[in-house]
């Protein structure tokens, strides 16, 4: 075989391209020519190598690479067109290298893909969170007109709802501060602690308003769907248990009362969660 016929022989035994016959007297040419059985082991290493990456557009830039270190000395040309020849143990050395080059590109191609789909992924999970995400208003009068007028003596349900009108005019930092003081003051009361929690969310303290929703999303009051909404949508914000994840949207979407059923199902194809 001419250098050139070899190398596109061992493709195609490698690809399983032969007829039986082909094979067989390939098979046996192997067994008596040490250099071909050589360079067939290190081209299916090869191969395999490139497998690896699994991704069509990243095997092109290989194949590229491959035939940059050709034209660098890699492999030796015969002619204007490259061939790959072994003829002595130094050549099959700069096989090894180039194989082992082509290793190594591989190696960090993967990575840098994997580092790519992991800020596609951030990015989606901020786009999802805010298409999602709003302040809470209409439970927020409603809790609002059931406070009514009260008296100022009546302090939890006075100081309460003054927090609350912090929170629905926006101003985020006061009605943070008035709900921690309130939530010091009155421990344990899931209206408090569920608005407080929406006050961290405005204010960036994502882990503290998760902290919160937590116990809440268990708990036994009006507002818990609210709580699982919230802490789900945090949850794909700051890219967390997505098991946990999976697990309140999935409530949430076979609840048919819950006004977040239809949200949480749209969410959940959009993650590609299957319960």
């Amino acid at each position: 075989m001419s250098n050139e016929n070899t190398y596109i022989q061992i493709h195609r035994f490698l690809k399983g391209e032969m007829d039986k016959d082909e094979q067989l007297a390939f098979e046996k040419e192997m067994g008596e020519n040490e250099i071909l059985k050589n360079d067939t082991l290190m081209e299916n290493r090869l191969l395999n190598g490139l497998n690896l990456a699994a991704d069509k557009e990243l095997k092109n830039d290989i194949g590229e690479v491959h035939q940059n270190l050709k034209t660098q000395g890699f492999f030796k040309d015969g002619t204007s067109d490259a061939k790959i020849i072994n003829i002595n143990r130094r050549n099959n050395f700069k096989r090894i290298i180039a194989i082992a080059a082509s290793i190594i590109i591989i190696a960090a191609a993967w990575w840098a893909i994997n580092q790519q789909d992991g800020q596609h992924a951030a990015i989606d999970s901020e786009e999802l969170f805010a298409n999602n995400y709003k302040p809470e208003n209409q439970e927020l009068k409603n809790i609002i007109g059931n406070v009514g007028f009260i008296d100022e003596d009546d302090s939890k349900e006075y100081k309460l709802k003054e927090a609350l009108q912090q929170y629905e005019n926006g101003e985020f930092t006061s009605s943070l501060k008035s709900l921690t003081a309130l939530n010091e003051e009155f421990p344990n009361d899931s209206e408090i602690e569920l608005y407080l929690a929406l006050s961290h969310i405005e204010t960036n303290n994502h882990q503290a308003a998760i902290d919160l929703f937590r116990p809440l999303s268990i708990a036994d009051f009006d507002l818990q769907e609210d709580a699982k909404w919230y802490l789900g949508l945090l949850l794909i914000k700051e890219m967390e248990d997505m098991e946990e994840t999976k697990d309140l949207f999935f409530s949430l979407s076979q609840d048919n009362s819950s006004k977040y059923n239809e949200r949480a199902s749209n969410i959940l194809q959009e993650l590609q969660v299957k319960k």
